[in-house]
């Protein structure tokens, strides 16, 4: 984010050019394909002030990078979680003696969450490096940065602006909403179906960060609910021939 940051405030103040080149090509787009009437296309490519939004979203990332608080929290949060890490197999192994399925429920918890974690790092980055690849095929300003579709749009104008959205929708829904999902399923033993309703479930409740989170936390709620309680997985038992 701050690298992203950092590369966009010293993008913005250079493609006022492009801006007015976009402004341009609009109005010829539009009264050339549509027929529409010079004035009203003056109005319509008046009224998209990329500038303002550029500007908006430039404000919104610096708001995002002063929260230097919170990723403080964080960061002493990881460093004491890291400390006390030390002594939680000893923890574990007292606890064990009374309730060892807890045990086992939680340490298999934690091993597929690690799964989950390197699944989606692993797609995310084949995303992140498609799109990178993409972008500097266009030669789109501040690749490396935020707001890659209308950095294309400065560059290439509307057909790159075009492009780059319909490949940002082909490859995020064959990747992250098709093949990732098979490979998260499997990595972490909870079928497509299960996945597919536990993201839908926790981003109603949760938001975001539900659906960010949604196979961690199914996976805390199963750990909790049934693999710490292997006597309910069971069949009833039944009585031996011979007994009441």
């Amino acid at each position: 984010m701050w690298i992203s940051g950092v590369q966009l405030s010293w993008v913005l103040p250079q493609i006022t050019p492009q801006v007015a080149e976009f402004h341009a090509d609009l109005r010829v787009f539009l009264h050339n394909t549509f027929g529409i009437a010079d004035k009203q296309v003056r109005a319509i490519a008046d009224s998209i002030d990329l500038r303002v939004l550029l500007n908006t979203a430039s404000n919104l990332l610096g708001g995002v990078m002063s929260i230097g608080s919170g990723g403080l929290f964080l960061l002493l949060l990881v460093i004491f979680m890291g400390i006390d890490a030390n002594y939680f197999p000893t923890i574990l192994a007292v606890v064990k003696e009374k309730r060892a399925p807890v045990v086992v429920a939680l340490s298999n918890l934690a091993k597929l969450s690690r799964s989950f974690m390197i699944m989606t790092t692993i797609f995310g980055a084949i995303v992140a490096v498609l799109h990178l690849i993409l972008l500097l095929a266009l030669g789109a300003l501040g690749a490396l940065g935020a707001l890659g579709a209308i950095m294309a749009l400065l560059a290439g104008g509307l057909p790159t602006f075009i492009a780059v959205v319909a490949f940002y929708g082909v490859t995020n829904s064959l990747i992250q909403s098709l093949i990732q999902p098979k490979f998260v399923s499997g990595s972490v033993n909870l079928n497509m179906t299960l996945t597919f309703l536990s993201a839908i479930f926790w981003s109603a409740l949760l938001g975001p960060l539900g659906a960010l989170m949604a196979v961690p936390l199914t996976l805390f709620v199963r750990a909790v609910l049934v693999d710490a309680h292997p006597q309910a997985t069971k069949g009833p038992k039944t009585a031996k021939p011979g007994h009441g």
